[in-house]
């Protein structure tokens, strides 16, 4: 079977969990009271959310380099500063 959603946990820490039973499992929460209800729902403070499962290839974003306006932008350096082909850095 193939997974179609995911149950994400927006809290300070993001959580994916594969089913909301896991996630009742894991929170020590009954799950025949969630199953229930509508999503979104608001557990502990934070929000509970049933999102579609994108598998494949993680793609970045294309970022322009701010001095030559170029997508050149081929490596992170150490300190995590986008670093462009023409040389100039930034964060």
């Amino acid at each position: 079977m193939q997974r179609k959603t995911v149950i994400i946990y927006k809290s300070e820490v993001p959580e994916c969990f594969g089913n909301l039973r896991l996630f009742c499992e894991t929170k020590g929460i009954k799950y025949n009271t969630y199953n229930r209800k509508q999503m979104p729902f608001e557990y502990d403070g934070f929000e509970v959310h049933r999102v579609p499962f994108l598998s494949g290839k993680f793609e970045d974003e294309d970022i322009h380099c701010p001095m030559c306006n170029g997508i050149n932008v081929l490596t992170k350096t150490k300190h995590n500063k986008n670093e462009c082909s023409c040389g100039y850095e930034w964060d």
